[in-house]
């Protein structure tokens, strides 16, 4: 398997922009449970690195800990504790981390009250089931940052299915699956995803062909997924969402839509629509995947297969698209007199949650 160690390099475009959107759902989850009840809340780094690379650029790790920092105040007035547990199973790296964190705390001392930190050796695959059963029920982030595909194995999804509460971002070397996924040291990860299907994808499509076929394989256990991918050079890497609740996929999505207002999904033109516009090119029109959905959903209310905001909600966030998206259709077919609805369509997550139905009839 191919193997590239990040860490011995400043962090490229493509590693900072993953880390930014890490950050930035670390930080909106930390948010929802500092002002809950909970006596704790775990966060998980199983490939958790040094904790920055060469430059003194903070990873995952560091990252953790100052967005903690950040609700410091709200996490002391409960008396929450946060318990981070780190694990890298490369001995060197391990010993720089535990320096670098040391370090941190000793800039932050304050964290040290409501933290509780446990810095593990171990292979994560046999480490990440086992922290999650200690933990149940209770609020757990877990970041599978890999260098490869090993965390898309069986067995740690069906450890995310039992954690009610666990939310888990992963990073996948998606080029892999097309280049190498046939060979038995990928498939004893693998094997039960379709690998002919994933090949058969263009590189800049697999990463949205894996999360399609983890969301057919895992909904019935009530798992919801969102995806970005991430393009450096020419390969594609992609981040991965996996979690038991529309709020954390509102989160993620809205976050994505932040990184590029044009895909929402990638942090390039993902589906060709700007050489679409090229002269040369002008016959092969390509939809983007907000026209795509836009029709969609216009055909699914038409149909009365979505006939009120809720169910047009999920079908929304689900699809990785903004609710304010979903809005604009229902508002333009209310316009245009093929749909009745009385004010606003409240196509939110507000609406989801407490559950103000609001029924759309068809005219046309």
């Amino acid at each position: 398997m191919p193997v590239i160690d990040h860490h011995l390099k400043p962090y490229d475009d493509g590693t900072q922009q993953k880390l930014r959107l890490f950050r930035n759902y670390i930080r909106s989850w930390l948010g929802v449970f500092c002002t809950q009840n909970f006596k704790t809340v775990y966060m998980i780094d199983a490939f958790a690195g040094p904790g920055n690379d060469e430059s003194g650029e903070k990873g995952t790790p560091l990252i953790i800990l100052e967005e903690v920092a950040n609700q410091f105040k709200n996490f002391s007035e409960r008396s929450i504790v946060v318990e981070i547990h780190l694990n890298e199973n490369n001995a060197a790296k391990l010993m720089r981390l535990e320096k670098t964190v040391d370090s941190l705390l000793n800039k932050f001392p304050e964290l040290r009250q409501i933290v509780s930190i446990h810095f593990t050796g171990d292979d994560a695959l046999n480490i990440v089931p086992v922290l999650v059963r200690q933990i149940r029920d209770e609020p757990c982030l877990l970041l599978l940052d890999q260098n490869g595909i090993m965390a898309l194995k069986e067995d740690i999804f069906d450890s995310i299915c039992s954690g009610r509460r666990l939310d888990a971002l992963f990073f996948v070397a998606t080029s892999y699956l097309k280049r190498f996924a046939q060979e038995p040291e990928f498939l004893n990860y693998v094997r039960y995803l379709n690998i002919d299907a994933l090949r058969s994808q263009p590189s800049s499509l697999v990463h949205r062909e894996l999360k399609r076929q983890l969301a057919t394989k895992w909904n019935h256990k009530g798992l919801y997924f969102s995806d970005f991918t991430i393009k450096k050079n020419n390969n594609v890497y992609g981040i991965l969402l996996c979690t038991h609740h529309l709020k954390a996929l509102d989160v993620f999505v809205s976050h994505s839509w932040k990184e590029n207002n044009e895909t929402g999904d990638a942090n390039f033109d993902i589906d060709g629509t700007s050489l679409a516009q090229e002269p040369m090119f002008e016959n092969m029109r390509t939809l983007s995947k907000l026209d795509r959905f836009k029709d969609d959903l216009e055909g699914l209310v038409r149909s009365r297969e979505l006939t009120n905001n809720i169910d047009v909600y999920v079908h929304t966030i689900t699809s990785g698209i903004l609710p304010e998206h979903a809005r604009k259709v229902l508002s333009d077919l209310k316009k245009n007199g093929t749909v009745v609805f009385k004010g606003h369509s409240l196509i939110s997550y507000e609406s989801w949650k407490h559950s103000s139905r609001k029924e759309f009839t068809v005219l046309s």
